[in-house]
């Protein structure tokens, strides 16, 4: 039984609502080999600090309950710490996403490597990484003035990455486009990342809810975690972080889809881009055409030679005959007259 050959996942066009959340699912799902390891090569340096970070944290608190005591200012700082390398891997994940999709869309399925990924991060990770703070403080004060401002920013600016991975922009151009692209589409674009976030918050309990069962346990037999419920901790605390990651690719992905979707609603990329293909397509045609016509003629001289030769050599071996047909017909006549002469000196005689 053959194998069905899975349909490459088409960018660039226009979506309604719910082909927004399938087709992200379905691309994460088909390209979750390659994509995985190359979010694990690039994003997983930097949850391995954080794993350790938090087993170090762990150790702290659990030598703080069996003795009593109130956990040092190290855990303070394991606690920044987390957060900070957390966040460097949320924003390399995101570059990771990103350049990966650029890649599939420009180059074609199957057409590049981790390194092609790889050297792409590197261009773009400094932007993305400078860019992610200063949206995260503007985001920040927004939510100052009441929650709302700092709701409608993190919305409006959810497309500068991909900007600024797929259209090579600026910090500051990318911000700006973004407010363009999401315009008129930010109640929608709200929708799908508010849904996205409800599906991963059902999914986080499944690494959550064991984390709430040890400090549960340990709460109602009035005893202090043992070492075996921190392990636990440390390891679903771990699988959360590495799931987490995953979870902000998905989105990333989702976010691309919208992002794409609203650049071919309103600028008509799509139309752009497959005009280009095609008349790259005509280009291979007459390059093809011109080079089997090109060859066609060569052959054609090369026949029309052969058939001169044969010609030449057809009334050669004519004339040859002809020369041959009349001396052959002059002997003859030579004989009869020969014949004829010599009757006639008979009869004289």
């Amino acid at each position: 039984m053959e194998k069905k050959k899975k349909e490459n996942v088409d960018f660039i066009k226009n979506r309604d609502f719910g082909d927004k959340l399938g087709i992200p699912i379905f691309f994460f799902i088909q390209e979750f080999k390659f994509l995985s390891l190359i979010i694990l090569r690039f994003v997983g340096p930097w949850l391995a600090i954080v794993i350790l970070v938090t087993s170090l944290i762990s150790n702290s608190i659990y030598k703080a309950s069996i003795s009593n005591t109130e956990p040092t200012e190290i855990v303070i700082l394991y606690g920044f710490l987390i957060l900070l390398f957390l966040m460097i891997g949320f924003l390399v994940s995101i570059a990771t996403t990103h350049s990966y999709i650029r890649l599939y869309v420009k180059e074609g399925k199957g057409n590049f490597t981790i390194d092609d990924v790889g050297n792409l991060i590197k261009k773009k990770i400094f932007k993305i990484f400078f860019g992610g703070i200063l949206i995260s403080l503007i985001v920040v004060v927004g939510f100052f003035f009441f929650y709302i401002p700092g709701i409608y920013l993190t919305i409006a600016m959810s497309f500068f990455s991909i900007v600024i991975v797929y259209e090579d922009a600026k910090i500051r151009e990318s911000i700006s486009r973004s407010f363009k692209i999401i315009k008129g589409h930010w109640w929608e674009t709200f929708g799908l990342i508010f849904i996205f976030g409800l599906i991963v918050g059902f999914a986080s309990y499944v690494f959550i809810i064991p984390i709430y069962v040890v400090f549960i346990v340990a709460a109602i037999g009035g005893k202090t975690i043992g070492v075996g419920s921190v392990i636990v901790l440390v390891l679903f605390i771990s699988l959360y972080f590495v799931a987490y990651m995953f979870f902000v690719s998905l989105k990333q992905t989702i976010i691309a889809v919208q992002y794409f979707s609203l650049i071919t609603n309103k600028e008509g990329l799509g139309l752009k881009e497959r005009i280009a293909s095609i008349n790259k397509e005509k280009e291979i045609i007459k390059e093809d055409i011109f080079e089997e016509k090109t060859e066609n003629e060569e052959k054609w001289e090369e026949l029309l030679e052969k058939h001169k030769n044969k010609t030449v050599e057809t009334k050669e071996k004519q004339t040859k005959k002809e020369d041959k047909s009349t001396k052959s017909s002059d002997d003859e006549q030579n004989r009869f007259l020969d014949s004829n002469d010599n009757n006639r000196f008979k009869q004289k005689f």
